[in-house]
């Protein structure tokens, strides 16, 4: 591959990021005042200027762009240029500007890149997103959900006296919206806020029947048996009870009654009368 196509690559790379630029300052090498270039500058519409010859200072922000860097480089002698080169340019645009009172990269990006120091103070966004997803998770809760072929009541807009009617869930059209039967055969488009669960759903298989209603016997007869030896045990302490209350008082307790506040006199109201 020639310089020439290298440069073009590397261009097209940059403009592929960050669009096509108005104006390109390069100095008078081969490469920049070839016949290929200029058609590639003319055909991408972009202005290409030339500094003076051996004359460096007049493109000076390129030059004391590189300057820093070299710098950089030089102090960093502990890892490899290529990560020395990421941290530099990492640290750079996301540092303030002085004439800009901003950083490269929110002038570009139109937002602050995260850094570490970041951690150091709070995401002001935090509590809101967090906020958020607790109103979801309570309105996801109360979400109600019907399967097919459920039993449920349906609010019925009719004016027939009852505002409730017994239906089966034939299909699900939406998230939140169902379309029911009614027991009169007719078919309702209805939101969940207009669906009831019926507690009909929640069978248990026959299998299990008989258990159930022997351990609901029992628990019955138990409770029954418990019932009974509260009663008599009452009954017991009701009698001592009366026995202790049918014997005459020796002494009696008299409590003054002390009063808080002076006795207020009323007066009779005294209207007018015409004479």
């Amino acid at each position: 591959m020639s310089s020439m196509e290298t440069k073009h690559t590397k261009l097209r790379e940059v403009f592929a990021r960050f669009g096509l630029p108005e104006h390109i300052v390069t100095d008078n090498g081969r490469t920049f005042t070839a016949h290929e270039f200029k058609l590639f500058t003319n055909s991408n519409g972009i202005n290409h200027k030339f500094s003076p010859p051996y004359h460096p200072a007049s493109n000076g922000q390129d030059e004391s762009a590189v300057k820093i860097v070299k710098n950089f480089l030089k102090k960093n002698e502990s890892s490899d240029s290529e990560t020395a080169l990421a941290r530099f340019l990492f640290d750079y645009r996301t540092a303030t500007h002085s004439t800009t009172n901003d950083s490269p990269a929110n002038l570009l990006l139109k937002r602050k890149l995260r850094t570490r120091f970041d951690l150091l103070r709070p995401d002001p966004r935090e509590p809101i997103l967090l906020k958020q997803d607790k109103i979801k998770q309570n309105l996801e809760r109360k979400e109600r959900t019907c399967e097919r072929e459920d039993s449920v009541l349906v609010r019925d807009y009719r004016n027939s006296g009852n505002k409730w009617v017994n239906a089966v869930v034939e299909e699900q059209l939406e998230p939140v919206t169902f379309t029911v039967k009614t027991d009169s055969g007719e078919k309702w488009k209805r939101h969940s806020d207009q669906i009831i669960p019926c507690r009909s759903n929640n069978k248990m298989p026959e299998r299990y029947e008989s258990e159930v209603d022997d351990y609901i016997i029992s628990r019955v007869d138990d409770k029954i048996e418990n019932n009974q030896e509260e009663t008599s045990t009452f009954n017991k302490d009701k009698e001592s009870y009366v026995q202790d209350v049918s014997e005459p008082i020796s002494e009696k307790i008299v409590v003054e009654e002390c009063k808080r506040y002076p006795t207020r006199i009323r007066k009779p109201v005294e209207r007018f009368q015409p004479s």
